[in-house]
């Protein structure tokens, strides 16, 4: 065994090895003072115990010692791993060695560089655009939104703001007309909405996206037109006469020589523009373009409006009598009303399918719709862009330095209260009290990203003080107080916590933004895989406490056994990352 150079079974310093030890009577007890016998002959102390794990497990604490057992043809094995294990433990021995004699220093070097990094955390962002969360670097999708952006300018397009509706019972039918008139009064009060900014009132008119009119010379014909109008309003109701309460106007658009003011409920198109012909307009026959208009109208597919679609409560007084239920006063099929979709006022440009408007959809044989669990309405905003293009030439917003910037303000502040007046109504009105009705936008939506991910001290800092809890109970020695592990546990649990700090920092500082799963789950995840590597050095230490190791070799010899773990363990959690990641990135290029 004289090739087994581990400090482990070298003899123990200062002390004499009895070569004979059956000299000694078999009958005489040793007594623990170190005094043998009734004659209290004076004994030689034992010496420490060898190293078991030696004998069990070579590899793992000497891979050289293995490796040179396999040499002599007394073991076998795979030397190239051992050849590795060996290289790397040697390592590791050495700085194991430098660590102990340089303790102070290493120390205080190591918390210097941490704390440095930590101050990074001040320069730390979240991001919380969903575009730039959920689209992939370097795609496609990306290089299109990219061209889209340059083509027409940052903020431009439109957003879309939802209202959801299904019943709270499970599983129940919402083609019904009580729901269709709960949806009605909720879209309603949304379209009212109105937000005081810049001391201007805006309200949904102002801001929405609405179909191009056809502009002329004659100024307030070009107002009767902007009046008349409305907003892009996606909705169930546009299968109904109801669909025309939502788009207004909020108030009688008047028409000179034409009689009373005029709204949706009650206009159709087609006779307007035939009363305008033969009417006040007649003498000026001569210079407006009819033939313009009336093709405008034709290809548009703008017709008789909502006069010709079934009422919902053919009762209502307002209901018209061009309607198919006004005089039977039958009740509608609401599904087959539904079926293949909704039109608008302009049926050529505005056909809602009906997977946009209900959902959760059952049909019979014959493709009729006999059952739905959800409907929905969808409200589309100008982008900021496009508002400030809109009003910029607009005296309203000449005396408050009309930017980009302001429109985004006014549309985020428009959609929170959006989501608000919503949220109240489905909780206060009567007729919404069997259904859950929601308001999605593109602010909100932002707004829950930032909240989630905002850094909760409080949750971190018990999930460390319970981990600090943890570490400090089971390395604690209850019956050996003096070889205790326990604030080896507590300094290893707060050299993570400052670890994963100076991590985070060090990302800020390269300009990395924080997300949702940054400030949620990292912290977290570090603190596990940091603290197992704790609990494995902790037993490692305590097992070379009592063996022959020279005490300037201890934690060299702790880091040699354990070193290749940590760092075979660290590694496999780097590439099983970044696998996900490279198999995430694949899937997006699919």
């Amino acid at each position: 065994m004289e090739s087994w150079s581990n400090p482990a079974f070298r003899p123990y310093e200062e002390t004499t090895t009895v070569v004979n030890p059956s000299h000694r009577k078999p009958s005489t007890p040793r007594a623990a003072n170190g005094f043998c016998g009734p004659t209290r002959v004076f004994c030689v102390p034992p010496p420490p115990s060898r190293d078991e794990d030696l004998l069990t497990r070579p590899s793992w604490v000497d891979a050289k010692t293995a490796l040179s057992q396999i040499t002599k043809g007394k073991a076998t094995g795979n030397t190239a791993a051992l050849r590795l294990r060996a290289r790397l433990q040697t390592h590791l021995f050495h700085l194991g060695c430098f660590v102990q004699r340089h303790a102070g220093k290493v120390l205080f070097v190591g918390l210097l560089v941490l704390s440095t990094f930590c101050v990074g955390l001040k320069s730390a962002s979240l991001e919380t655009d969903v575009e730039k969360l959920w689209v992939e670097k370097g795609g496609r999708l990306e290089k299109e939104l990219d061209y889209v952006e340059s083509s027409l300018g940052q903020g431009s397009g439109m957003t879309n703001q939802i209202i959801l509706q299904t019943a709270k019972q499970k599983g129940a039918n919402i083609l019904r007309r009580d729901a269709l008139q709960a949806h009605l009064n909720v879209v309603t009060v949304a379209a009212r909405v109105q937000i005081e900014m810049f001391d201007i009132t805006w309200e949904l008119k102002d801001l929405c996206n609405s179909p191009s009119a056809p502009t002329f010379d004659i100024h307030y014909v070009d107002q009767i037109f902007e009046k008349l109008f409305p907003c892009i309003t996606i909705t169930p109701l546009d299968c109904f006469w109801e669909g025309s309460k939502v788009l207004g106007p909020d108030f009688p658009v008047i028409i000179p020589n034409l009689g009373s003011g005029v709204r949706w409920t009650t206009l159709n198109p087609v006779k307007l523009f035939e009363n305008m012909k033969t009417g006040f307009l007649l003498s000026a026959a001569t210079f407006f373009p009819f033939n313009t208009v009336e093709d405008f109208m034709k290809r548009a597919g703008i017709t008789t409006g909502y006069q010709e679609k079934p009422c919902l409560n053919p009762r209502d007084p307002e209901c018209p009598d061009t309607a198919p239920n006004k005089h039977s006063q039958q009740a509608l099929d609401i599904g087959a009303e539904l079926t293949g979709g909704c039109y608008g006022f302009a049926t050529k440009y505005m056909h809602w399918p009906e997977n946009l408007v209900v959902g959760g959809v059952k049909k019979n044989k014959t493709g009729h719709l006999v059952k739905a669990e959800a409907l929905q309405t969808v409200v589309q905003l100008m982008g900021e862009r496009d508002m400030y293009e809109f009003w910029k030439d607009n005296y309203v917003v000449h005396n408050i330095d009309w930017t980009v910037e302001k429109a985004l303000e006014i549309l985020r502040a428009w959609q929170k209260k959006f989501a608000e007046e919503v949220l109240v109504y489905s909780r206060t009105g009567n007729d919404t009290k069997a259904y859950h009705i929601d308001a999605f936008s593109t602010t909100a939506m932002s707004d829950i990203l930032h909240d989630f991910s905002e850094v909760s001290g409080t949750r971190i800092a018990l999930g460390y003080v319970l981990m600090l809890i943890y570490a400090c109970v089971s390395l604690l020695r209850w019956t050996d107080m003096v070889n205790s592990q326990s604030g080896v546990g507590i300094a290893g649990v707060i050299l993570v916590a400052i670890s994963v700090a100076a991590g985070l920092g060090f990302c800020a500082i390269l300009g990395i933004a924080f997300n949702a799963s940054t400030t949620q789950i990292v912290p977290f995840l570090a603190l596990g895989l940091g603290v197992d590597d704790v609990f494995l050095l902790a037993h490692t230490y305590v097992s070379t406490i009592n063996s022959a190791i020279p005490y300037e070799d201890k934690i060299g010899e702790c880091l040699k056994r354990t070193g290749v773990s940590v760092i075979l363990t660290s590694v496999t959690n780097m590439c099983a990352f970044f696998a996900e990641i490279g198999r995430a990135s694949c899937r997006e290029r699919v």
